[in-house]
């Protein structure tokens, strides 16, 4: 009877390491936040729960569009030319650890009407122009992985991105300002969460079975 016990105990003991090995597929975890941004925006994202198995991968990716207007305003009494219109848009993590700011200058450069290439549009002293953004200027950014980052978005709660627009042309002569109250990013990001649950292997699973069976019989003898 002693040596029964021992048995089982084993092989249990066998059954519980083999499925601390045995690993499930992998699942993806992934959380959408959609954003409008005039001139920023703050995103919320739920930390992974290490409960829930473990973590192999961590990816972020968005996509935005460019819409709206800005104004270009010619403080000075000389003639200027506005050119190269940009617009740039920049997602940064907050905090110690975290991967700080990624997806800058995506968005430039942008078409306008008037055109603000590189020939310029013209702007008279002390006057202004609106450029109206053309249509259609969707933009998907790189996917990146950020599994080096694991300990930032691993735990209980929530970590903070910001999302931030800026809008820039160059110039020949004159000073001027920027008004962009109109212009706007529209878009989502993604940030998704990759890990593997472990599940019980098919040794595993047969140790369990033979173990319940030898347990069976002692209790039958016994009665």
């Amino acid at each position: 009877m002693k040596y029964t016990k021992t048995l089982i105990a084993l092989a249990f003991a066998v059954a519980l390491g083999a499925e601390a090995r045995a690993a499930g597929p992998l699942v993806y975890l992934a959380q959408t936040n959609s954003f409008s941004v005039n001139p920023t925006a703050t995103l919320n994202w739920n930390q992974f729960d290490s409960n829930l198995g473990t973590l192999t991968g961590i990816t972020f990716e968005a996509s935005s569009g460019l819409v709206g207007s800005f104004t270009v305003i010619n403080s000075s009494s000389s003639d200027m030319k506005a050119r190269n219109s940009t617009a740039e848009l920049i997602f940064n993590f907050l905090g110690t650890g975290s991967p700080g700011e990624v997806f800058s200058d995506i968005l430039a450069p942008i078409s306008t009407s008037p055109n603000s290439g590189t020939t310029g549009t013209n702007i008279s002293g002390n006057s202004s122009q609106l450029f109206t953004i053309a249509a259609g200027q969707t933009v998907g950014l790189p996917l990146v992985d950020w599994f080096s980052y694991q300990s930032y978005f691993t735990g209980i709660g929530a970590v903070a991105s910001s999302a931030s627009l800026a809008v820039n042309v160059t110039s020949t002569g004159g000073l001027y300002t920027l008004d962009t109250s109109a212009t706007t990013a529209n878009g989502s990001a993604i940030l998704t969460y990759i890990y593997q649950v472990p599940e019980p292997s098919a040794a595993s699973l047969l140790i369990f079975g033979l173990g319940g069976l030898v347990a069976m019989r002692c209790v039958r003898r016994k009665s």
